[in-house]
């Protein structure tokens, strides 16, 4: 009898871990579109200054590869750490 137990917890477990996963990837699909912005507004601060961003209204193109609406392109550098971040 001490063996029903744990196939009813093996069972909850694997429905968590499952269940878990679909949220996960959900959540992370959601926080990157809707976030987005936050990464093309850190990469113009840091490679053109406060005053780019929000005075001149410099902002990062679509495509590759990655532009700013000045026609510049954006150094690599900057563009991996606020990418990956």
């Amino acid at each position: 009898m001490s063996a029903r137990p744990e196939r009813k917890q093996e069972t909850a477990a694997k429905q968590f871990s499952a269940w878990f996963q679909v949220f996960w990837a959900l959540s992370s699909v959601v926080l990157i579109k809707c976030f987005w912005w936050v990464r093309d507004m850190t990469l113009v601060i840091w490679v053109l200054g406060r005053e780019a961003y929000f005075r001149d209204g410099v902002r990062v193109l679509p495509g590759k590869p990655v532009r700013f609406s000045t026609g510049e392109l954006a150094p690599q550098l900057p563009d991996m750490v606020t990418g990956f971040g």
